[in-house]
């Protein structure tokens, strides 16, 4: 058990990161995004970190594994999206909230009339509806994390056939 070090949890608070987290759990997956670690609550670290008794542990255990390249990640339960995906969807949802928009498919449009996609190289995806459309967007799996992370629908939009990243 560490000993509550303030000092460690104040630099925890302002060291700043900017994770998704994903752990597939049926019949929903549990997604978490956070830009400091001391924003993640006791069912965060619950979900994801195994080791440590209490919060403060937990936190100190992820501060040194985020800070330290080399760290084993032997503690973790689910998935680390990589940095770069991150970067973009973190982008991709502000572009979201800065605009103003109230549903997906509106980014992708306003993406589009931009030409702002080569931003988005990792996430993106030509998708392929039923009945033939074919529309720039993201992939599946983001779409999925994005929607839950805005706290948005699928929009009951017509059924994907296939994502085919470009």
């Amino acid at each position: 058990m560490t000993q509550y070090d303030a000092k460690l949890y104040r630099k925890m608070a302002t060291t700043p990161v900017n994770e998704i987290f994903i752990k597939n759990k049926c019949p929903n997956d549990y997604i978490v995004h956070f830009q400091k670690i001391t924003d993640l609550d006791w069912p965060d670290l619950q979900q994801f970190i195994s080791n440590g008794i209490n919060r403060f542990d937990k936190l100190c255990i992820l501060y040194d594994a985020l800070l330290n390249d080399s760290a084993s990640w032997d503690f973790f339960k689910g998935e680390r999206l990589p940095r770069e995906v991150v970067d973009e969807i973190t982008h991709y949802m502000s572009i979201y909230h800065t605009q103003k928009f109230s549903k997906h498919y509106e980014i992708n449009n306003w993406i589009t009339q931009n030409d702002l996609w080569e931003q988005f190289r990792d996430i993106r995806s030509l998708n392929h509806h039923v009945g033939g459309v074919v529309v720039k967007g993201i992939r599946e799996t983001y779409f999925k994390i994005t929607c839950r992370l805005l706290a948005i629908s699928d929009e009951g939009g017509s059924r994907l056939e296939k994502c085919q990243p470009w």
